[in-house]
């Protein structure tokens, strides 16, 4: 992985949601199938996501999709904290922002609360969502982790995160059968710089394995 000493060129849409806007951003070739779609947790904008971090997997040829969650950033739609949200809310958003920038298939790298409704979107939606990275999460509740088995996936987790424990992605990572990535000294944060080389193949893995069992 060469990384890149520039910013990423990201394609900027503002995307229509419940009869609100979010911002959304695209990088790389539109023709890479699937597409990595980063779900920050609950308040997350999208530069939560590194364009650093970006810009190495759009140097190995992934298509990286990131968006401002429905509580920062710049969207105009009521927060977490207002009345009649539910997981289905941001899960909806993604799958929009998805549509936006014509990615059919996607593999979601979800973190915190981004993570739940990751596996949220995965049970759901298994036709579209072909891949998980889950990060930093924990395991959904009233969700078929048979569904979630059935495709590549693997768990990201800090032994510092005071957030969700680590043994919360030890028993997500049992639960669904995945392998899982156990990041020393990082605690409930972005994954920092020394963590690329063995978190980024990691993803790529899953969107190989991805593209490869979709026959993309």
């Amino acid at each position: 992985m060469t990384g890149y000493d520039f910013p990423v060129a990201w394609s900027t849409r503002s995307v229509t949601v419940r009869g609100a806007t979010i911002t959304a951003q695209a990088a790389g070739e539109r023709s890479a199938d699937p597409a990595v779609l980063l779900l920050g947790g609950s308040g997350r904008a999208s530069h939560w996501w590194p364009d650093a971090f970006c810009a190495e997997l759009v140097d190995a040829g992934v298509r990286v999709v990131r968006f401002d969650a429905h509580d920062a950033g710049e969207p105009t739609i009521p927060s977490a904290g207002g009345s009649g949200f539910s997981a289905a809310d941001p899960a909806g958003d993604a799958l929009a922002v998805a549509d936006a920038f014509g990615a059919a298939h996607v593999v979601v790298l979800g973190a915190s609360s981004g993570g739940v409704v990751a596996q949220h979107l995965a049970a759901q939606h298994p036709d579209r969502i072909v891949g998980l990275v889950l990060m930093s999460t924990t395991a959904a509740d009233d969700v078929d982790r048979s569904a979630l088995a059935s495709r590549p996936s693997v768990v990201v987790h800090g032994t510092a995160d005071s957030t969700f424990p680590l043994a919360d992605g030890e028993a997500l990572a049992e639960a669904i059968d995945a392998p899982m990535i156990v990041l020393t000294h990082v605690g409930h944060e972005p994954p920092p710089p020394r963590t690329w080389p063995s978190l980024v193949p990691a993803i790529l893995g899953v969107v190989r394995d991805a593209r490869d069992g979709e026959g993309l």
